[in-house]
């Protein structure tokens, strides 16, 4: 009987999982798929091509995925290969405290991945809770008189300037952002800091139209240090 094993099934986020599908023919190829829908009803999805061994047996600790959304060894591919059916859909979780992200694993027969479907009727199946606390944890609501700031990608330059330059901001979170000026100069009473210099020639674009940045803005950060953010004045 084929039979898809994940422990533990219910974690924090961040915890590994062991992933295991046995029961199997000896080295038959399968698809690996996972799957979620986050509070807004979008859905996340990825997959991997297995190929058990001659006991019939997958197991993602050991075995590299054939191909799909990665390749090679990685237990935790499926989860961290996750990309919205929607394109430039964020994955978030505001809900923290109380639920968790069920996510569904499945193993189903190969298919060719012309598009981002999920099979229909899984050879096995078995649900995971991925938790962003861990029981006992409380979630103390903080009231002013100061200001937290969260900043997203290029934001993160103003959201690390007013913390430098105004004493309101205690707090500031920066996700996926610089923490140099990256094309226009910083001016505060007077003070200017510069962007960095990039080398345009490092900029590209992808099958899908997004542009590419790598090593734009140097090598190293000796190359930039001059451009931080003086974020210990903050």
């Amino acid at each position: 009987m084929d039979q898809l094993m994940a422990t533990p099934l219910s974690a924090l986020a961040g915890e590994p999982v062991h992933i295991r599908v046995t029961g199997l023919s000896p080295f038959k190829v399968v698809s690996l798929q996972a799957s979620l829908s986050h509070e807004k009803g979008n859905l996340f999805c990825s997959q991997a091509y297995y190929k058990a061994n001659e006991a019939g047996e997958v197991d993602l600790e050991r075995d590299a995925a054939l191909g799909g959304d990665y390749a090679g060894v990685h237990p935790t591919g499926l989860f961290w290969s996750l990309k919205p059916e929607k394109l430039l859909t964020r994955l978030i979780k505001k809900d923290v405290m109380n639920s968790p992200f069920q996510v569904q694993l499945k193993v189903c027969e190969p298919r060719p991945p012309i598009r981002h479907e999920l099979s229909i009727d899984p050879i096995a199946s078995v649900t995971l809770e991925r938790w962003y606390a861990a029981p006992g944890v409380t979630r103390i609501q903080v009231f002013g008189p100061c200001l937290g700031i969260v900043s997203v990608n290029q934001g993160a330059e103003i959201g690390l300037a007013l913390a430098i330059h105004l004493k309101e901001i205690i707090a500031t979170v920066l996700i996926n952002g610089p923490n140099f000026v990256m094309e226009i100069p910083h001016v505060y009473r007077g003070q200017i800091i510069q962007p960095a210099n990039n080398s345009i020639e490092y900029k590209s674009t992808n099958a899908s139209g997004f542009a590419e940045f790598y090593q734009v803005f140097g090598k190293n950060e000796a190359e930039v240090r001059q451009y931080f953010l003086p974020i210990e004045r903050a």
